[in-house]
């Protein structure tokens, strides 16, 4: 069987997402006054649902695409379109990864995966 070239493209674009608000998350806390540190804490506990979100989602994405089951590509895209509406300000980040997502579902239904 071959393997969805669509989800691989999308799990890792969402690891290097995932990577860089870690980091930029990070970098915030340790960079900058008492007040910086604490518009940090506010903006990370305003996006923990969106984390948690895409993070579960990361993780449907990598088992939908090793064990070739288009239910996990399915569940993959709506994660991803919920966590774009949790956190609408990072909306264009999630939206190539939400549409590989629903392509990939719909080509491995398709395809009878």
């Amino acid at each position: 069987m071959r393997k969805s070239i669509m989800l691989l493209v999308s799990w890792l674009l969402v690891l290097v997402y995932m990577a860089l608000m870690i980091m930029s998350i990070s970098k915030g806390f340790a960079d900058g006054s008492d007040f910086e540190k604490l518009g940090t804490a506010v903006m990370t506990m305003m996006m923990y649902p969106h984390l948690i979100t895409v993070a579960i989602g990361l993780l449907f994405n990598i088992l939908g695409w090793a064990l070739h089951k288009p239910g996990y590509a399915l569940t993959v895209a709506i994660l991803y379109t919920v966590g774009m509406v949790l956190f609408p300000f990072f909306f264009f980040m999630l939206l190539v990864q939400t549409i590989l997502s629903y392509v990939a579902y719909a080509k491995m239904k398709r395809e009878g995966w």
